[in-house]
């Protein structure tokens, strides 16, 4: 249908797009459902697919504790958000992950983002299936 209106070049670029897009998002999903938080000797790496990554040293972190409701969440421009679901998709769903637990890091560390887009936090929000076990894991190591 679109090749009866545009020219064939202006198609197969379009089908090209479509297909990279059903791949990034394939991969994407596999990142995230195959362990976003990695704790190897004494940093701890977060992945949240291949959307944005932070990487730190368990000394970096001043705080650690469990959240019930996320009212109890400091919220900052400067926070990292570890969810499966992009926060704008409640708006399009209807739900989106729950945070449980919130690290404060002592100092700001680099966050890249999509397209490598770089900022500066102070805060991670996470929701994790096992947090009692993270966060004694994590209060057992160096901090």
């Amino acid at each position: 249908m679109l090749k009866d209106q545009f020219a064939y070049s202006f198609v197969l670029m379009l089908r090209m797009i479509h297909i990279y897009g059903i791949i990034y998002l394939i991969g994407d999903y596999n990142l995230v459902r195959r362990g976003r938080i990695k704790l190897i000797g004494d940093r701890l790496s977060i992945n949240v697919g291949i959307r944005k990554t932070i990487s730190f040293d368990i000394e970096e972190i001043e705080s650690i504790k469990e959240i019930s409701n996320e009212r109890e969440l400091v919220r900052s421009s400067k926070s990292f958000w570890v969810v499966a679901t992009p926060l704008f998709y409640k708006s399009l769903i209807g739900f989106q992950d729950e945070i449980n637990c919130q690290i404060t890091l002592k100092s700001q560390v680099r966050a890249y983002g999509f397209l490598g887009k770089a900022r500066n936090i102070t805060h991670i929000n996470l929701s994790l299936d096992y947090c009692q076990e993270f966060v004694h894991t994590l209060k057992g190591e160096h901090y």
